[in-house]
């Protein structure tokens, strides 16, 4: 019986060794690919130039000119890729102005209104990948077609600083996004207005920025404590 026993055994070292050992080769052989892998040398980065244009624009709570008249405005053809167009008192009456320049949609709200005059204006070739509004504050975001495909929206947010500290009529909105591993926060604010008003407008400033804190912190990590103007490549 211990003549069988130990043939037995000797014939199961003999299926097991084999495989442990192919097993240990496997492991090594990755292992080897892996210190290949961090000790390659890391590519030089590849620069793309991006022209990016941001505008700001009190409204005055009156309807948009000329499709024509912002297309000067906003340089269209000097081969700008982004524009980040921010509206402020952009509360008016579409009745007449939606009546004129879209007649099939006589119903169209004043945000529609001027997102409808400024891709009007930027041409075919650009896409609205974005908007945040709060009350009459209003953020848009336009890329070209051929970089379109490479924008990715990280987040969106408001911070409102108005009547009773929480009004919209003051504050700011806000989109990041990121375009070839960069990243770009554009806010448009609406704050106090006139030289006595200094002291509050920099104030507000930094209660916006501090309201804004966790903007794309999920997909940033790390950045939840930070406000936008030192969490984005460009702000």
């Amino acid at each position: 019986r211990s003549a069988s026993a130990s043939s037995t055994s000797l014939a199961a070292a003999s299926t097991t060794f084999p495989a442990a050992r192919r097993r240990m080769r496997e492991w090594h052989e990755a292992l080897q690919q892996l210190l290949r892998e961090v000790n390659e040398p890391v590519p030089p980065p590849c620069f793309q130039s991006l022209r990016v244009w941001v505008g700001t624009w009190n409204m005055g709570n009156a309807a948009p000119p000329s499709a024509e008249y912002i297309a000067q405005w906003l340089g269209v053809g000097n081969g700008t890729q982004i524009y980040a167009v921010g509206v402020q008192e952009a509360s008016f009456s579409t009745r007449g102005a939606s009546a004129l320049r879209f007649p099939s949609n006589t119903a169209l709200t004043p945000a529609a209104l001027i997102l409808g005059v400024l891709l009007e204006a930027l041409g075919s070739e650009y896409r609205c990948v974005e908007t945040k509004s709060m009350w009459a504050l209003r953020l848009y975001i336009f890329t070209h077609e051929e970089v379109a495909p490479h924008v990715e929206i990280l987040d969106s947010g408001a911070e409102a600083c108005g009547i009773g500290g929480v009004g919209g009529n003051k504050g700011g909105v806000a989109v990041a996004l990121s375009i070839h591993r960069t990243t770009m926060c554009f806010i448009n604010a609406h704050l106090a207005a006139h030289q006595a008003m200094v002291r509050r407008r920099n104030r507000d400033a930094t209660d916006v920025l501090r309201g804004l804190r966790s903007l794309a912190s999920s997909k940033q990590p790390g950045t939840k404590h930070l406000d936008p103007s030192s969490c984005f490549h460009h702000t």
